[in-house]
């Protein structure tokens, strides 16, 4: 399906079928569910989005600088920008390693381990991501390690899109997400939707690879494949002239995107 799916592959005990697949697995989903509202409530943590661990010399498990949710590329952003998302997550997923206190020797710790021997990756950190009525993210492509998803709190209009495909995860089951290509997630429901997030990583050479998989040039190539049919030069230096000319959308992010695209076709 993707060179990012292949290289998985080698290293996962199950069958890969999909970016975004249900697994086998069996949850208390209840217990689960009833750990991290306690752990919400008597913290006060609200609707922030929290990391259930973290590093051994930090003590803030909703860290105003740390990027607990997808950042990701968008897909048009260049080279300074991006270096500046970068700089925001530079620490490394094996070092999540000190649980809330409220959290240890509870359920999850034992879940940990289970999930790592599904998987065939190591879980580095763990967070509870909120994503409130009638918001997403924009649509953009990052190349994060495997992230294994289970819904706490969710509605059949909440979803991810990963390219032309639609999905979503029931309440209490276990998924992957594989993000081989570009992608976002919405809630259209009434209610905030809630998911307990893992996030994996491998030994130094699966890291390398997909590195190389992820580079800044590849992704911006792809979103120029991602052009429907109908968008040629002709198209683009017409919506060009209209951005000028409309203040309503004459946007910097629009115009250096045209621009961008009219140059790449040159």
């Amino acid at each position: 399906m993707s060179a990012l799916i292949d290289l998985y592959q080698k290293y996962c005990s199950y069958q890969i079928t999909d970016n975004i697949q249900l697994l086998e697995f069996e949850i208390d989903v209840e217990t689960l569910r009833r750990d991290m509202f306690n752990l919400i409530a008597n913290n006060k943590f609200g609707y922030h989005a929290t990391s259930l661990r973290i590093p051994v010399d930090q003590d803030n498990y909703i860290d105003p600088n740390e990027i607990l949710e997808a950042t990701g590329i968008k897909s048009y952003i260049y080279a300074a920008e991006s270096s500046k998302i970068a700089a925001l997550n530079t620490t490394p997923n094996d070092s999540y390693l000190k649980w809330h206190p409220d959290l240890e020797n509870s359920y999850i710790t034992t879940l940990v381990p289970q999930l790592e021997k599904l998987c065939g990756f190591n879980i580095g950190r763990i967070r509870l991501g909120w994503l409130m009525p009638d918001s997403g993210y924009p649509m953009h492509w990052d190349l994060e390690p495997m992230r294994l998803h289970i819904p706490l709190i969710t509605n059949s209009s909440s979803y991810f899109i990963h390219e032309n495909k639609m999905y979503t995860m029931e309440y209490g089951k276990l998924y992957h997400l594989i993000t081989s290509g570009i992608h976002t997630a919405w809630n259209f429901g009434n209610l905030p939707r809630l998911h307990l997030i893992f996030s994996t990583y491998g030994d130094d050479a699966l890291q390398a690879e997909i590195d190389k998989l992820g580079d800044l040039e590849l992704l911006q190539k792809n979103f120029v494949d991602h052009i429907p049919a109908g968008i040629d030069d002709t198209c683009l230096a017409f919506l060009l002239k209209l951005s000028n000319a409309d203040e309503k959308i004459q946007t910097a992010q629009t115009l250096q995107i045209i621009k961008n695209l009219l140059l790449k076709n040159q």
